[in-house]
């Protein structure tokens, strides 16, 4: 026989209950919808709108967070990215020191003066075509920079990507019928000077915290003692590039590639004049 416990004896009382509550159901039910009807309320209807507030709140949120604005999103995003960057900086007690910067030349200063005379360019611009152009010559900026330090790699690669922007832009800009002159109202342009000064300041914070630790060395020494003998090349920068992260460098590629006939296609896209074709191709 089993030994009484407390857990038999409750199993036992809740078999007992189970099977008066099934013995009265007619009764139960009776009082149950006198008291309901009564309070004008019940557990059916409960659940009824509970499920309706469900509902209205995610349209609620959906308004908010699906309003098929590309700037909405984009501001989301940025918001977040600036909080990635700030938070773990700002909660940590993590800020960096103030560096000490080295002896620049005149020549590093007058790039550094154009950039940001072409950031102040694209932010008060009134022509949207001027912005994309001065913003061309904020990136030429940097890539001369990059060449003063050494890296002409580096400047090469920078010197495409900002001709191939400054000229994929412009194109969208004249086939896609872009507003010209963009409006904007004083508190949006507020807010997206906020965002992009967070933005700006946090990466410059967390790159100042990076280079305040040792630089681990491995990696150099690793590509400057096997580059020659393994990759048969005295280009560190391209042995690296093509053999020791080629898969990764293939990737990238393939991704330019695929947003250069992303580009190309649209800027083809041609709307039919006649209305009858042009129903059909809004059908398509």
């Amino acid at each position: 026989l089993p030994k009484l416990n407390a857990a038999l004896l409750l199993s036992i009382l809740t078999i007992a209950i189970g099977i008066f509550v099934f013995w009265k159901m007619r009764a139960f039910r009776a009082v149950s919808n006198r008291i309901f009807n009564a309070v004008n309320w019940g557990p059916d209807r409960g659940f009824d709108q509970c499920v309706s507030s469900l509902v209205r709140l995610s349209v609620g949120l959906t308004k908010i967070n699906q309003s098929g604005k590309l700037g909405q999103y984009m501001k989301v995003t940025f918001v977040m990215l600036s909080c990635v960057f700030l938070l773990p900086l700002i909660m940590g007690n993590q800020a960096p020191a103030w560096p000490n910067f080295p002896s620049a030349r005149f020549i590093d200063w007058a790039m550094v003066l154009i950039a940001v005379t072409g950031i102040f360019a694209v932010v008060l611009a009134k022509d949207l075509l001027f912005a994309v152009l001065a913003l061309g010559i904020q990136g030429f900026a940097v890539a001369v920079i990059y060449l003063l330090y050494g890296a002409p790699d580096l400047s090469f690669t920078q010197f495409m990507v900002e001709t191939l922007s400054v000229v994929i832009l412009a194109l969208v800009i004249t086939k896609l019928n872009l507003k010209a002159h963009p409006t904007r109202k004083g508190y949006a342009k507020i807010t997206d000077f906020l965002i992009a000064s967070a933005i700006g300041i946090g990466a410059t914070l967390l790159l100042l915290k990076v280079l305040e630790n040792k630089l681990d060395m491995a990696l150099p020494e690793f590509f400057s003692a096997f580059s020659y003998t393994i990759g048969h090349g005295r280009n560190i920068v391209n042995v690296i590039l093509v053999d020791f992260r080629g898969v990764d460098t293939l990737g990238e590629i393939g991704v330019v590639m695929i947003a250069g006939l992303a580009v190309v296609a649209l800027i083809k896209i041609r709307v039919p004049r006649d209305k009858s074709r042009a129903k059909q191709w809004k059908q398509v």
